[in-house]
């Protein structure tokens, strides 16, 4: 079950980053969906059992590795993208 509404909140958060057309409506929306995402009642409660587990477990890094950190890296690649395109200035997207 945390793994599903992780998968879904990741898959939904950065879907708008990765579709077509001009990079900072696609930035706006993805930060406005990433914001309600982090902000919504079950991430919250979903922080809050990885924190009071964090002592104990390794599940927050293996749900980050699993779930997160493939779309911060697909994110990269399109600023990546962008600054090959000179629509960006050259920089280390990560």
């Amino acid at each position: 079950a945390l793994e599903e509404v992780i998968g879904e909140q990741a898959e939904s958060v950065f879907a708008a980053v990765f579709d077509e057309g001009l990079l900072s409506v696609r930035l706006t929306a993805f930060a406005r969906r990433y914001l309600e995402s982090r902000l919504a009642p079950d991430m919250l409660a979903v922080e809050r059992a990885l924190i009071s587990e964090g002592e104990r477990s390794d599940l927050g890094e293996r749900l980050r590795k699993r779930f997160i950190e493939p779309h911060w890296r697909r994110l990269a690649a399109v600023i990546d993208k962008e600054m090959q395109q000179g629509r960006l200035r050259r920089a280390d997207p990560l």
